[in-house]
Formats: structure tokens, C-alpha cells, sequence
């Protein structure tokens, strides 16, 4: 048995002749690796050359992907008080609401958290139609702070977009109120981040108004449509200056009993907050 496994064995290390050829000597061609080569600093995709900070509607992620068509990564950011910018509720939408803004003072200066996603060149076009009456100004890296574990970009520009000079400027009043809806987009986006983004939010956004409007879909029973409803509430009733405008919110049937004319209601708990 022993004998027949040797020879077995012997004969399968034999040289293999074919064509009265043998294969001695032949090796299979192996490339060798490549030496020398350092590809450190090389760029094989094209970075973005555009990017947007997002501070209101725009860090919610749903919100952009509406616009986009697409879904966009952002890297939640902080804008310095030396930018010389305050986030406000202070522009009149053409869909008859109080949006936010920045607005640039000299005194009351403080930091805007928000987010920065990238932009293509195409896309940007996208964004400027969006932002009606908005127009967009370039925010310097200098005054900006990645606020997670992604580093900022390493080269772009960053824009901003800023309510234009014009009369569509101004604080939430009875034609243009706050809307509940709009607020929940934002907080949510922001909650997106964590509760402690969420609160930075509330805490550096001014111009919180008794012009407030309760517009959820259901808005005596918000669980129906809104999931997060209860943190969201939590937390504007939870801040002083704007829990008290939240507590005073009006609802659309109040709305709908006010004669446009005179600014006054029919209803007892009138929508004029006076």
C-alpha cells in the first residue's frame, strides 16, 4: 500500500510532457506589486466647491431631500459671534408666515449653530430658486466650528442665505405669523443632532411671538400626524421667553373668525394677542 502511494506520489512530480515537450522551467507570470509609489495628497474625487450653512429649515434632513430629490450629508456647525449675525424670526414669507433669517447687528451678537451640506454647481441653482427673497452671502471659514467629529471642509466657499433689504423684513405680526409647522420642520431638524443642538437653537433664535399659529395638521391631537410632537412641545414650552408666546398660541379655527379689516375676532380668545 506504502509502495503504491510513492509511486503515486513520485509520478505526480514528474515533469508533464505535452507534444513530446516538457514543462520544466515554465512559471506562471506573476506581476510584481509597485514599488515606490505614494499616492498621499492625491485627489481621486472631485470635491464640492460649494457648500450652504443651513440654520433654520435647511438642517432638517427631509426637508432638503424635498428640494434635492436627494438625500445630502451635513456636518452640524457652529457660526461665530464675530460674524456680526443673529438668527431672528424676521422674514415675511410670500406663503403669508414669519420664516428665520439672519440679521446683522452691532450689539446682542451670538453664535448660530446649524448645519453645512454640499453643493454642486448645478444644484445651487436649485437653492437660489427656493430662497426666494432671500439672497445669499459667503460666510469666511475663519468664523466657523465643526461642532461633531467631522472636520470642516479643507477648501470652498460657504454661503448663507439672509432675508433681502425690502419691506418683506420685519418681526411676526397678524398678516405674517409664526407657524407651528414651520417650527416643527426646524426643531426636528435640529433634534436630528441631539437635544442639546436642539436647545442651542431655541436659546440663540429671537423674535419668539404672540403671532403664533398652531397649523398642525391635527393640532389637538398632533400624534396623529407628528411623532415627535411631544419633544418638540417639551422644549418650547421649557424656555422662558418662548414658552410663553408657545402657551399662547392660537388655533386656525381662531384664525378663520378674525375679520381681516379691523384685526379683530369674534371669539373670545382672540388671535390679536393684546
Amino acid at each position: 500500500m506504502r509502495s503504491a502511494i510513492a509511486a503515486q506520489t513520485i509520478q505526480s512530480l514528474q515533469p508533464t510532457i505535452t507534444g513530446g515537450k516538457s514543462d520544466i522551467g515554465k512559471t506562471e507570470a506573476v506581476s510584481a506589486p509597485p514599488k515606490d509609489l505614494n499616492y498621499w495628497s492625491t485627489r481621486n474625487i472631485d470635491a464640492p466647491t460649494n457648500y450652504i450653512f443651513g440654520y433654520g429649515s435647511l438642517v432638517n434632513s427631509q426637508s432638503r431631500m424635498a428640494s434635492l430629490g436627494n438625500n445630502t450629508f451635513a456636518i452640524p456647525a457652529r457660526i461665530s459671534s464675530d460674524f456680526g449675525y443673529v438668527r431672528k424670526w424676521n422674514f415675511h414669507s410670500i406663503t403669508k408666515m414669519t420664516a428665520l433669517g439672519l440679521e446683522r447687528v452691532n450689539d446682542g451678537k451670538q453664535t448660530i449653530n446649524g448645519v453645512i451640506y454640499p453643493v454642486s454647481t448645478d444644484d445651487m441653482t436649485i437653492w437660489d430658486n427656493r430662497e426666494v427673497g432671500y439672497k445669499r452671502i459667503e460666510v469666511p471659514w475663519r468664523f466657523v466650528q465643526s461642532v461633531g467629529w467631522q472636520g470642516l471642509p479643507s477648501m470652498g466657499k460657504l454661503w448663507a442665505y439672509v432675508p433681502e433689504d425690502g419691506d418683506r423684513r420685519g418681526p411676526a405680526n397678524y398678516d405674517y405669523p409664526i407657524v407651528q409647522s414651520y417650527v416643527d420642520v426646524c426643531t426636528i431638524g435640529f433634534l436630528e443632532y441631539g437635544e442639546e443642538f436642539t436647545k442651542e437653537f431655541l436659546e440663540t433664535t429671537g423674535g419668539w411671538s404672540e403671532w403664533w399659529l398652531n397649523d398642525r395638521l391635527i393640532e389637538r391631537r398632533p400624534w396623529v400626524y407628528l411623532r415627535e410632537h411631544g419633544m418638540v412641545d417639551k422644549l418650547l414650552a421649557n424656555y422662558p421667553s418662548r414658552g410663553n408666546a408657545f402657551n399662547k398660541r392660537q388655533h386656525v379655527a381662531f384664525e378663520a373668525d378674525c375679520i381681516p379689516e379691523s384685526k379683530l375676532c369674534s371669539k373670545t380668545v382672540a388671535l390679536n394677542p393684546q
